[in-house]
């Protein structure tokens, strides 16, 4: 039957919808298999029951539109449930013993004492308790036990058809012990039904690992420089020394797994004598006071009224600086030409002049050139 979309009752875990036309009594078409295995029982009970012309009202019409709406359902399992759900509704609720539900209220205490719990899981057990404080299904159906009697199916009573219905109903979780049948009823033994084992499944297959390319330049460059390109490409990686030192031997070529910890070899300079170790110490200070050219600052460093260091200790001082990034000769220049503007005018040609002389400041063509363009100067326009 179609459904019209409004909610009417929210019970045992269900939504159920009403029809269009709610019929006063439930009758039915012969009702064929509803639940695959075990389907043949189920249909003779239920049509037994609809036989009664029991009057829909109240839990009658709940119980009518789970029973009708389970046709809309394509799977056998759960036709079987919402079935199973109609049987129970019409059952008396009937509530547990006074020591039982006392129990029960120690567990709700106990569960809502739970305070890491998720309130979520708490509220679902919550009302899984709630729901015990009635009686089971199989208990509550033997009110229904009466109107199965005289009927027969296969030879068997209806009411031997109905303890498979209500065993089905317990292994799917409809729960609670099993009742001492009535008298006359033999109590036999809920059909067991054998469900085909599930393969068991295959793991899955390890992902392939990712693989990536070791940089083929990383010899010659900084140990910065060469760590930097590995982390680039997802790779780790691991030296011993300082910085600045050059790359000699890398651990790992072509295509490794990404992630993979690749060990840099470091060609440790040699040990700096206390000249040299006094040349570069004095060459930074003097870069950081005023402007130079690297002429001006190897004169500075060597003059008898500077350093007075030997040539050899200037050099290596002044190679240091610009191995190590520690000068840059171009902004050198810039700040030299600047300091002169600052002090008086200078035409083009002077200023140049005055950046190249041998007496002036010593950087070299390239150089004065770059300066003269950051201070205004146009190679085009002249000064």
């Amino acid at each position: 039957m179609p459904l019209d979309g409004v909610v009417n009752y929210a019970e045992h875990g269900l939504v159920v919808y009403p029809t269009d036309r709610g019929p006063r009594r439930w009758t039915h078409a012969e009702l064929r298999g509803v639940s695959g295995i075990a389907s043949a029982p189920s249909a003779e009970v239920l049509n037994i029951v609809s036989q009664q012309q029991i009057s829909l009202t109240g839990r009658g019409q709940v119980a009518y539109n789970l029973y009708s709406a389970s046709f809309n359902v394509p799977n056998a399992d759960a036709r079987l449930l919402m079935i199973l759900g109609a049987l129970e509704t019409l059952a008396p609720r009937e509530p547990r013993e006074a020591a039982e539900i006392e129990l029960l209220a120690q567990w709700t205490a106990t569960l809502d004492a739970q305070e890491e719990m998720a309130s979520a899981n708490r509220d679902s057990l919550r009302g899984g308790l709630n729901a015990l404080r009635n009686k089971s299904i199989s208990q509550r159906l033997r009110a229904l036990r009466p109107l199965l009697d005289g009927r027969t199916y296969s030879g068997k009573s209806a009411q031997d058809a109905f303890i498979v219905i209500s065993g089905i109903g317990n292994a799917l979780g409809g729960g609670g012990d099993r009742d001492t049948p009535a008298a006359g009823v033999k109590d036999t033994p809920a059909a067991v039904v054998d469900e085909p084992e599930e393969p068991a499944e295959e793991p899955e297959p390890e992902p392939e690992p990712e693989m990536v390319a070791v940089p083929d330049d990383l010899v010659g460059m900084t140990a910065t420089e060469a760590a930097n390109a590995l982390i680039r490409v997802g790779l780790e990686p691991n030296y011993d020394g300082e910085p600045e030192w050059e790359v000699l031997e890398v651990d790992a070529k072509g295509e490794v797994e990404a992630g993979t910890e690749v060990t840099l070899t470091l060609d440790e300079p040699p040990a700096l004598t206390l000249a040299q170790e006094n040349a570069i110490e004095e060459a930074q200070r003097y870069v950081q006071v005023m402007p130079f050219s690297r002429r001006g600052l190897f004169d500075q460093l060597t003059s008898e009224y500077g350093g007075d260091y030997e040539d050899a200790d200037a050099k290596f001082a002044l190679d240091y600086l610009e191995d190590n990034k520690l000068v840059n000769w171009k902004k050198e220049a810039v700040e030299a030409a600047e300091s002169y503007l600052d002090t008086m005018s200078f035409s083009r040609s002077s200023l140049y002049q005055q950046l190249t002389s041998e007496y002036g400041s010593q950087f070299t063509k390239k150089q004065a050139e770059y300066a003269l363009e950051q201070v205004g100067y146009s190679p085009a326009t002249g000064g």
